[in-house]
């Protein structure tokens, strides 16, 4: 898998030693909304950062999951992550995240789009999932636009709502067929 990419207003790159302190800000900032969804939790420190951070590297470096740190150009200023995860024999999950203060700018929407396309070019994969809150209406609205499918909602343990959602190359908009950085 390619380790990085850009579309000229973003760049995506694996994660390295170092990223903690970025992460950490990010998440620290976007709290409220990342652990209403399900992710992360409230005390996240510094140290879980780290973990995090070596744990994006060593499953990148196993072929067991691919995560891109997402940084807006010029800046570059660290926004999120987009990954590739749950590897199978030729399908995979596909998921992001973005700081609070940068939401609704089309971000993960671009990087979506660009680690969607990497993976079935570099991977030859087949399709990807994309599995968000059915109430995460924004996270929704960034399925539709990367190109994917709703296939279904369905019910959670915890009670909540899934909304599932299949991607493959063939609905990828035509912009996003090549890709800087390769």
């Amino acid at each position: 898998m390619r380790a990085f990419m850009t579309d000229g207003r973003i760049s995506l790159r694996q994660y390295h030693l170092g990223d903690e302190f970025a992460l950490y800000e990010a998440i620290h900032e976007s709290i409220v909304d990342l652990t209403r969804w399900g992710f992360y939790h409230a005390g996240f420190s510094m140290e879980d950062a780290v973990e995090d951070v070596i744990s994006r590297i060593s499953t990148w470096n196993a072929g067991e999951a691919y995560t891109f740190l997402i940084e807006e150009l010029p800046g570059p200023v660290f926004v999120g992550n987009c990954r590739i995860e749950e590897l199978e024999r030729n399908h995979a999950g596909l998921g992001w995240w973005v700081r609070t203060s940068k939401t609704g700018k089309g971000i993960a929407t671009a990087a979506g789009r660009l680690v969607a396309r990497a993976a079935f070019e570099d991977l030859g994969l087949s399709s990807l999932s994309i599995y968000t809150n059915a109430d995460n209406i924004a996270s929704r609205r960034v399925a539709e636009k990367v190109g994917a499918v709703l296939e279904r909602i369905k019910p959670e343990d915890d009670g909540r709502y899934c909304a599932v959602y299949d991607l493959k190359p063939e609905y990828l908009p035509c912009a996003y067929l090549r890709i800087k950085g390769r």
